[in-house]
């Protein structure tokens, strides 16, 4: 698996939040730390950032991805009575 870094204003440009609310979020846990790239650089694993835009997006619409496997796994098993 290859992993890119992005840099604050890439991470910026895909959330659509400001630097200080990312850094707000990245404080509170909110948000994935990012990853020492540099003396005085960070960035943010594309995988991380779009993990959380997934979990955001399935946050907002009340989906659960434990519930939703349950439903998938126990209609396979025993649909018919």
């Amino acid at each position: 698996m290859v992993h890119k870094i992005l840099r604050l204003p890439d991470v910026i440009e895909r959330v659509g939040f400001s630097r200080s609310s990312i850094y707000a979020f990245v404080e509170n846990g909110t948000f994935p730390k990012p990853v020492q790239i540099g003396i005085r650089a960070v960035g943010w694993l594309d995988s991380d950032v779009d993990d959380w835009i997934l979990d955001r997006i399935e946050k907002s619409r009340g989906i659960d991805h434990s519930l939703a496997s349950l439903k998938t796994s126990g209609s396979s098993e025993g649909g018919s009575k």
